[in-house]
């Protein structure tokens, strides 16, 4: 608790969007920091995923990453090694996608709300790389999300060139035993996607952090 208040206090200076804005943040970082053993897989594998994806881009004038929040699952040195320009959009963008910033000239760091209809109105028209890194299931859980969400991935389906989305598929609540006890789609139904060409388990919330 007392890292999350720290993470929020160094941040505020720079939020534009609000105190819950840097309190997701601060407890995603949180999270990950007990359980990166079993958080290490799932963001290997988004990485591998959009370091495959962006080397088989037709063209690499840009590349834009919606949801890069902390970069845990965001192969920043590669992409800009590979592309003119990198572009970041996020609510916020902490101390390491700053840091980020200025030890790449080409990485953009852009501030913005990608329910906002402007917002996938002005990406770049050289962008040849679009990725939505695990929002479009985050965005179903909000109130009035769905829409959103598939506001969203029709959005992603319309863009020119190579896009990817790294999003949960299905969640499943697991008994003490180990055994699934519940399970439901994180997606909203009548989303324009097919089954996901790559799927693995991330382990997102392992016993004792909402459960036993």
């Amino acid at each position: 608790m007392i890292r999350e208040f720290f993470f929020c206090l160094q941040e505020a200076p720079h939020a534009r969007f609000g105190l819950p804005v840097l309190a997701e943040q601060a407890a995603i970082l949180a999270r990950y920091r007990r359980c990166a053993p079993l958080w290490d897989t799932h963001l290997a594998n988004s990485k591998n995923i959009l370091r495959e994806t962006a080397h088989n881009c037709a063209s690499k004038r840009c590349a834009v990453i919606l949801g890069s929040g902390l970069l845990l699952d965001v192969p920043v040195d590669d992409l800009c090694d590979l592309f003119d320009q990198v572009v970041l959009i996020d609510l916020h963008h902490p101390k390491v996608a700053r840091l980020a910033a200025k030890q790449h000239p080409n990485l953009v760091l852009r501030r913005d709300d990608v329910t906002r209809e402007g917002c996938w109105q002005s990406l770049p028209a050289s962008a040849d790389f679009v990725v939505s890194l695990n929002m479009a299931a985050q965005l179903a859980l909000k109130e009035g999300g769905e829409a959103a969400a598939l506001s969203h991935i029709s959005h992603l389906n319309s863009r020119a060139g190579t896009s990817l989305m790294i999003s949960e598929w299905r969640r499943t609540e697991m008994g003490e035993g180990g055994e699934a006890v519940a399970q439901e789609s994180a997606l909203p139904v009548g989303g324009d996607f097919g089954p996901p060409q790559k799927s693995w388990k991330w382990y997102l919330a392992p016993p004792g952090e909402l459960a036993p």
